[in-house]
């Protein structure tokens, strides 16, 4: 992260002196969708951003959302849904890198949205 930020490769190793760590197994159960319902969207996890430095996941199933801001005009913004790739862990920035980067980098606003017609496959959720 340091070198990204054109800064010397040991510049965030005064900023903790102990670790900063949660471990959370978090795994969202299909709903399945009652036959006289109507396929809609389900929120899974609220809009948020995360309190640290960063968060590693591994999202092995469709559903997670990020909102991704229209880089010439940062009041219009869209929810995009992150491809699942075999293997790939998704690194997610927070509250804590933004300030440590005095807003270069910005914490990631995410969600996690599952479709009721989807549920027994995961979902994909719809932008």
């Amino acid at each position: 992260f340091a070198l990204a930020l054109g800064q010397p490769i040991n510049y965030f190793e005064d900023k903790m002196d102990h670790h900063l760590s949660a471990l959370r197994l978090i795994h969202y159960y299909p709903l399945p969708k009652r036959e006289d319902e109507k396929s809609k969207l389900i929120i899974r996890a609220g809009a948020h951003t995360d309190y640290g430095a960063l968060t590693i996941l591994n999202a092995a199933q469709p559903g997670l959302q990020v909102l991704r801001y229209d880089s010439g005009n940062r009041s219009r913004a869209e929810w995009y849904s992150v491809p699942v790739v075999p293997g790939a862990l998704v690194i997610n920035l927070g509250d804590l890198m933004q300030r440590w980067t005095n807003d270069e980098w910005v914490s990631t606003l995410h969600r996690v949205v599952m479709s009721t017609s989807d549920s027994g496959a995961g979902s994909e959720a719809q932008r």
